[in-house]
């Protein structure tokens, strides 16, 4: 009976995130230039990245982060936006992940557990001790963040320095880290490297660090491959991930493959309900 009712609700979560007519993108901001020292477009307006908001400042982007953005359909129609939902096969099955763009709530549901942030508490609700309520926090927007690359890196409280280009399978690609701002976030000592393809300006490879529950930073990077793309709704996303192992600071071997199916992103505004608790669930601090 339990399982009926969390594929009922995966059911309900999927009709609510619908597509909208595809937007064209009409930003006419002026760019800045891009630096080889840190570039800060918090320095005017800050925003907690523990609340997970997504409100992009009215600030100009450097130029290379700007052509980034409009590679992949542009920052303006990605704002426009308010939900996304994705499925993807987990350790436990198909799993249904919604976010709500803007508040950055957020909720996965799978067939023996769901799991949310409602925007003030996150929340687990399981059958047999599946799913481990210590990675509740970890886990929640974890592959929203990999699949929503390269907009979320537009969010405020996010710095920019370019990196040398490297050398992957052949091809060389332009680099540009990011970072965030101190007090940003649950994990603010992580860095993001985007590799891109010089021609299109379009991302191909992610160097990442993880520091979540760690004190110190780190330059352990791993690499995710951005694979395959998909065309939805004026945006750009990403079809296809593979991580790779690495060897001498470099992707060496692929480790897994993760495919996003049933993708919606669209203006709807989704109903807070379904970010909210259920009645059994357990609150995790």
């Amino acid at each position: 009976m339990k399982t009926l009712f969390y594929l009922c609700i995966a059911a309900c979560c999927l009709l609510s995130c619908k597509n909208n007519e595809n937007q064209k993108e009409s930003d006419q901001v002026d760019h800045s230039k891009m630096k080889h020292d840190a570039m800060s477009q918090s320095d005017h307006q800050h925003m907690d990245h523990s609340d997970h908001k997504m409100n992009h400042p009215k600030l100009p982007y450097p130029k290379p982060v700007k052509h980034i953005f409009n590679a992949h359909g542009g920052i303006t129609t990605w704002d426009a936006m308010n939900n996304l939902c994705f499925q993807i096969d987990g350790k436990n099955g198909t799993e249904t992940h919604t976010t709500d763009l803007k508040s950055r709530k957020a909720k996965i549901q799978a067939e023996q557990f769901a799991l949310g942030y409602d925007g003030n508490e996150y929340w687990l609700s399981q059958e047999d001790s599946v799913f481990d309520s210590g990675r509740v926090k970890f886990y929640h927007n974890l592959m929203f963040y990999f699949y929503a690359m390269p907009f979320v890196l537009g969010d405020n409280g996010i710095s920019y320095t370019d990196v040398p280009d490297i050398e992957i399978q052949g091809k060389t690609y332009k680099g540009i880290k990011t970072f965030f701002a101190m007090g940003v976030g649950l994990s603010e000592k992580d860095n993001y490297i985007m590799y891109l393809d010089k021609e299109t300006n379009r991302l191909e490879w992610l160097a990442y660090t993880v520091t979540y529950g760690e004190d110190k930073l780190s330059n352990d990077y791993s690499y995710i491959k951005y694979d395959k793309w998909q065309d939805i709704n004026g945006l750009r996303l990403p079809k296809t991930l593979i991580w790779y192992s690495t060897k001498d600071g470099k992707p060496f071997e692929v480790r897994k493959e993760l495919t996003f199916k049933n993708v919606t992103i669209s203006e709807t505004v989704l109903n807070e309900r379904i970010f909210i608790a259920p009645k059994n669930a357990e609150t995790i601090n």
